[in-house]
Order: structure tokens, then sequence, then C-alpha cells
């Protein structure tokens, strides 16, 4: 199995779910700065306090289906 060196920042979306809160974890137990979206604002508090100064997590609430908002906040 091959190593990969951990990623410096990565974009989680969907990151209040099961799925999003698991793969946030990982990352940040590498090292990973995270930018976590989803539509849940209560989900992303809950996983920025879980983590507290841990790890440096920034939370957007955006609704992937709206593109136009979307592709505002990754050209910032």
């Amino acid at each position: 199995m091959t190593t990969h060196p951990p990623f410096k920042k990565a974009l989680v979306t969907g990151a209040a779910g099961e799925l999003g809160n698991e793969l946030c974890r990982n990352l940040v137990a590498k090292g990973t700065s995270i930018v976590a979206l989803d539509i849940n604002r209560e989900g992303l508090e809950a996983l920025a306090d879980k983590f507290g100064d841990k790890a440096h997590i920034d939370t957007y609430v955006e609704d992937m289906c709206d593109h136009e908002s979307l592709e505002v906040r990754l050209l910032e």
C-alpha cells in the first residue's frame, strides 16, 4: 500500500453529515486544514466545536445546488 503525503488543505462538501464528519476527522488527524461546506449551519457549528483549537476549519453554509453562490464562495 502506497502512503501519500498529507494534503495541506481540503474542501469537504456535506461536512456536517456523518460521512463528511468522518472525512474531516481523518484529514485533521493528518494535519490537513479543512474548508467545510454544508447547508446545515448547526451541524457545521458542531463540527467546528468538536475540533476546537486542535484543527484549522473554515465553515461555510452553502447549498451545493446554488451554483452562482458556490462559484462566488470558491473564488474568494
